[in-house]
């Protein structure tokens, strides 16, 4: 049975969580698990969240209960202080906010918004497809800045670099709209899924090239969550069915008819929302209900059972 959440978000680095209630905002580290901020949204409904360990500021994306149901705030608050760093505001739909050191990433229905904290201002807008997904996703390392999003048609993917310093590259990722887009951690592959949820997609996060297809299945089914192991030797991918799909990425076939399916399966819960993420060599696995699932992700691609946790009891 779904809980109340309205959103769940794991931070990048896999050391927090932050959980959306309809009027309140929450985030739990996850070792120990334990909840170490809620803040209440009395007069609004929360639609999304983000938070990030590197600077402690929690984004959450919410509209009032009354009035101009049509205009969404973001607010950002700095959750060691308490103080409230930024209002933003937007008349279209907020599907998925990524928030990093000094980047958010707001994902639209039909555009981005890429926030510089630094400046405490927009860097840019782009229009994109229509992203009721919230695909898109954004990486920061000593190598690269990058962004990965929809492009103007969909299924299209454009990777570019956050200074523009060069041309964006344009992918046809996908024959129908790109419903997840994930980088692995050193931004050198994408890894996406598209309506249809019958194959993922990894690329070179550099060139734009296709590497490598992996099937989950063939009948159509929603894939509400993507992720690369730390080593980027494996593909996780969590259907709305609730099962758990694990493929060796290091298997490289690009013929869908020949494309590898996946070398380890579970079946979990049905859910309409959920995220996955790879924390060294765990897996952690979490719905929207507020039950988190622990794996040990080995490199005999074996999932190992650790343990089932709610989250929202700590």
């Amino acid at each position: 049975m779904e809980s109340m959440t309205t959103c769940i978000k794991f931070s990048s680095d896999g050391n927090a969580i932050a959980v959306g209630l309809p009027h309140s905002a929450n985030v739990y580290s996850t070792n120990p698990l334990k909840r170490i901020y809620s803040k209440e949204f009395v007069n609004f409904t929360i639609s999304n969240i983000a938070y990030s360990t590197e600077n402690n500021i929690c984004a959450v994306s919410c509209y009032p209960m009354v009035g101009d149901k049509l205009k969404r705030k973001i607010y950002l608050i700095n959750i060691q202080t308490g103080a409230v760093d930024e209002k933003l505001e937007f008349y279209d739909e907020i599907t998925n906010i990524i928030i990093l050191k000094d980047y958010i990433l707001i994902i639209l229905t039909k555009m981005i918004c890429l926030y510089d904290l630094n400046l405490n201002s927009p860097k840019f807008n782009t229009i994109t497809s229509q992203n009721t997904n919230g695909a898109g996703d954004i990486i920061v390392t000593e190598q690269a800045q990058k962004m990965a999003i929809c492009g103007l048609k969909d299924g299209d993917m454009k990777i570019m670099t956050i200074q523009k310093e060069q041309d964006p590259i344009i992918v046809k990722a996908h024959q129908h709209p790109i419903t997840n887009i994930k980088f692995n951690k050193d931004a050198t592959y994408i890894i996406t899924s598209g309506q249809t949820g019958t194959i993922i997609h990894l690329f070179d996060a550099n060139t734009g090239s296709l590497l490598g297809l992996y099937r989950r299945g063939t009948l159509p089914q929603n894939i509400l969550s993507i992720a690369f192991a730390s080593d980027s030797s494996r593909i996780a991918a969590l259907s709305a069915s609730g099962t758990l799909h694990m493929f060796d990425a290091s298997v490289r076939i690009t013929d869908p008819m020949e494309s590898p399916r996946a070398v380890a399966t579970l079946k979990l819960d049905q859910c309409q929302q959920a995220k996955i993420l790879f924390n060294h060599d765990q897996l952690f696995v979490l719905f929207s209900t507020g039950h988190m699932y622990i794996f040990k992700s080995t490199h005999e691609n074996i999932l190992e059972y650790s343990s089932k946790v709610f989250v929202l009891a700590h």
